[in-house]
């Protein structure tokens, strides 16, 4: 069974920088198809813009890499809108997602989601996968 997640710019960012962390084991398995990353034409776009940023100095084999596979891999699909006055409306393309497909958002930052829908740190989601035994 492949589980779909939702996951946080933060965490694509983080997995970039450190290769052995928990984001990084969440994208790897996104990679190798154990989990499925859901995602709208927003949070793309977000991805794109983030990993563009001059301060990560993320290479082109880096950037290109995650989204283009990301582009052709991840589950497309069209949420219903929210209408809902958050801290950080960037947030608000990951929470409906969230709620469309009934799936984790997987963040750094849980406080700007955990009252509107399921959200899980990197280290949170790893251990409840790892209870699955998937």
């Amino acid at each position: 069974m492949i589980d779909r997640v939702v996951v946080d710019t933060n965490v694509l960012v983080s997995a970039l920088i450190s290769p052995y962390g928990n984001p990084a084991i969440i994208i790897r398995l996104i990679v190798s198809g154990s989990l499925r990353l859901v995602l709208d034409n927003r949070v793309f776009q977000e991805y794109l813009h983030v990993l563009f940023r001059p301060k990560f100095q993320f290479t082109q084999e880096q950037r290109d890499g995650i989204l283009i596979f990301l582009k052709n891999e991840g589950l497309w699909t069209v949420p219903a809108p929210l209408f809902l006055d958050l801290p950080d409306p960037a947030d608000l393309p990951f929470i409906e997602l969230s709620l469309h497909i009934q799936a984790p958002v997987i963040t750094g930052n849980t406080r700007h989601f955990s009252s509107y829908c399921n959200v899980l740190t990197p280290a949170d989601f790893l251990e409840q996968y790892k209870k699955k035994g998937i």
